[in-house]
């Protein structure tokens, strides 16, 4: 089964943000003075909370449907249908003939008169 587009990128941008999270984590050990610690802190939560986000819209991606959407398919209609159709695009075809000719007949009757 192949992986969509989108999820691939999902992918790839939470192993970047997990990367980063360990990364920052471990500055924050070395770092002794509190302003930089608090603010690489901030920065760390920012990123554990895109990245939750980021695995919350990937498994909501997991389960879509794969494939194009009914409305979006190609229809192809079999020989029996095609059939049924012609013959209703020649009835209608009829019919219309028809109300021409009578609308034709009236007319001329309207400028005689």
């Amino acid at each position: 089964m192949s992986e969509s587009g989108n999820a691939r990128e999902v992918r790839e941008q939470i192993a970047g943000y997990q990367y980063e999270d360990q990364d920052l984590q471990s500055e924050a050990q070395l770092l002794v003075d509190s302003s930089e610690t608090r603010c690489l802190k901030e920065t760390n939560e920012a990123i554990r909370q895109s990245l939750t986000d980021l695995q919350g819209k990937l498994n909501k991606d997991d389960n879509a449907p794969e494939g194009p959407r009914r409305s979006e398919r190609i229809r192809n209609p079999t020989e029996k249908m095609r059939a049924l159709q012609y013959d209703e695009a020649k009835k209608v075809e009829k019919r219309l003939l028809a109300m021409y000719e009578q609308w034709k007949l009236h007319t001329r009757e309207a400028r005689i008169n």
